[in-house]
């Protein structure tokens, strides 16, 4: 009887939660209106982000993948002769073997449909993970289908570097990476947060830095707390 009403406490605690958490305080990643919105974004990231083919910064990361699967044609090369951003990063690796076993065109577009993929899983996880109530929904559709510009290129919206792009690069994994770092932080996951975080800058170590350099400053600065308030006790 005792275990029946306890049963019933956690079901009737079930019901009257609307915030979207769990009663552990944690998110409820999942539910069967949540699975309908997370198609609704992934159509709208499909429909606000037509592939582009290989085109803008698609062709830098594509020769520096064709470099890596045969060097010899690029010894001379001005471009790698001296090093190249390349060297930083694991991206060529794993984009090179695709091209190897697909071809150039197929691992183009499917990297690039990856990488969306992993875009709109990483504003799915982040936008749950933020303490909006119902509004997360709303904040998740917007990160998917807008498109978020961070630097201009020439005066030209047409060169823009956006947050999600229509084509392949290491920028939009390693943006996805660090979005689920930040999510897993929020929610007090650090083995998870530094996981992610770590695989963002292997990625690239410029675009990951963005979701990395908010989490360093957060632990430094209750360091600096902690030893603020030692420094206070030990004073006559």
């Amino acid at each position: 009887m005792i275990a029946s009403g306890q049963w019933l406490a956690a079901k009737a605690g079930e019901a009257g939660n609307t915030s979207g958490t769990s009663n552990s305080g944690y998110p409820s990643w999942c539910s069967r209106s949540g699975f309908f919105v997370f198609l609704a974004g992934l159509g709208f990231w499909l429909l606000s982000h037509p592939y582009w083919g290989i085109w803008h910064d698609a062709r830098v990361y594509t020769l520096m993948a064709v470099r890596w699967i045969d060097p010899e044609p690029f010894l001379r090369d001005p471009w790698f002769m001296f090093g190249s951003q390349d060297s930083f990063s694991l991206f060529s690796p794993l984009y090179g073997s695709a091209i190897k076993f697909f071809g150039v065109n197929a691992a183009a577009k499917w990297g690039s449909f990856l990488a969306g993929l992993s875009f709109v899983l990483a504003s799915w996880f982040l936008s749950r993970a933020l303490p909006l109530g119902r509004r997360r929904d709303l904040v998740f559709l917007i990160l998917v289908s807008v498109q978020l510009v961070y630097c201009i290129n020439d005066y030209s919206l047409t060169d823009a570097f956006r947050v999600s792009e229509s084509f392949i690069t290491s920028r939009q994994f390693a943006v996805s990476l660090g979005m689920l770092g930040v999510a897993a932080a929020m929610v007090d996951r650090p083995v998870f947060a530094a996981f992610w975080l770590t695989l963002s800058l292997a990625l690239h170590p410029l675009m990951g830095l963005w979701a990395v350099e908010p989490r360093f400053l957060s632990l430094h600065a209750s360091t600096f707390a902690r030893l603020l308030r030692w420094w206070c006790l030990v004073q006559p």
